[in-house]
């Protein structure tokens, strides 16, 4: 990936993001970087605007429909994540794109909770995939 960094994007996984060439897994990681962003900007703000609902509206079905591709690859990952010092027995990914509405994310701290285990979780796998299992 040749582009400059976005901010609209997380650092870390942008600079992973450099290693692979894959056009789905990059539209993939960045529907997931503007879910991560509006997940937290909602629950800071106590509200949803309209906009955001709109915004929510067009990740969800965005990855809905993405994520099946990608799902059996970051299964180990997030699998070894935890939250408050628990293993996940559910998919944060999913439980990410469920609500009805981004209003779900008002004053939801377990969502918020669920951020940092899809972010290790994308990280981990993107790790993995540019660099050869030797050098680990």
């Amino acid at each position: 990936m040749s582009r400059p960094y976005d901010p609209q994007h997380n650092v870390v996984t942008w600079n992973l993001l450099k290693g692979i060439r894959n056009r789905r897994i990059s539209r993939f990681i960045s529907s997931w970087d503007q879910l991560e962003k509006l997940v937290i900007r909602v629950y800071r703000n106590g509200q949803a605007t309209r906009e955001d609902r709109t915004i929510f509206a067009k990740l969800q079905r965005q990855l809905k429909r993405r994520y099946p591709r990608f799902a059996d690859q970051l299964a180990p990952y997030w699998r070894s994540t935890t939250i408050n010092g628990e293993p996940l027995e559910h998919d944060p990914f999913l439980a990410l794109l469920a609500p009805a509405s981004a209003q779900a994310f008002v004053e939801n701290w377990p969502m918020m909770q669920t951020l940092p285990a899809v972010r290790q979780s994308l990280n981990e796998w993107l790790l993995d995939s540019v660099t050869p299992s030797a050098d680990r």
